[in-house]
């Protein structure tokens, strides 16, 4: 039945939708909200994902900030890491496990964060031995 229908189970505005509408049956307060969603898949393809302004817009008319979408893509080999950003969605290709920091804190995450990170928690003591 669902062999044509790729996605079935991929409904991120639908899961944006539920966290509003938990947030306010539970009267869930601003600063109690997530600052970030991240949706971790396995595809060959990666997800588009567009945010309209009228959707934005139910978030902002409940007093309530949008979160930054992280979208991950697994299935990338590990050379080919790329992070890309746009519009509020960051679409990040492959695995690094320098990345949990920036996705358990929900840090902005670009590939120059990663580096500049790994260079300055460089212990330059067991360079000199």
């Amino acid at each position: 039945i669902y062999s044509n229908y790729r996605n079935f189970n991929t409904d991120l505005k639908s899961a944006l939708d539920l966290l509003l509408f938990t947030s306010l049956k539970k009267t869930i307060n601003k600063e109690s909200m997530p600052k970030s969603v991240l949706y971790v898949y396995n595809d060959t393809e990666d997800i588009e994902f567009k945010i309209s302004e009228e959707f934005k817009e139910k978030w902002l008319k409940e007093d309530f900030n949008f979160p930054k979408i992280k979208l991950w893509n697994l299935n990338g080999p590990s050379e080919n890491f790329s992070i890309k950003s746009e519009d509020n969605i960051t679409k990040i290709t492959g695995y690094n496990h320098n990345i949990w920091p920036y996705l358990l804190e929900s840090k902005e995450i670009t590939n120059s964060h990663i580096i500049l990170e790994k260079f300055f928690n460089i212990d330059y003591n067991d360079l000199i031995t």
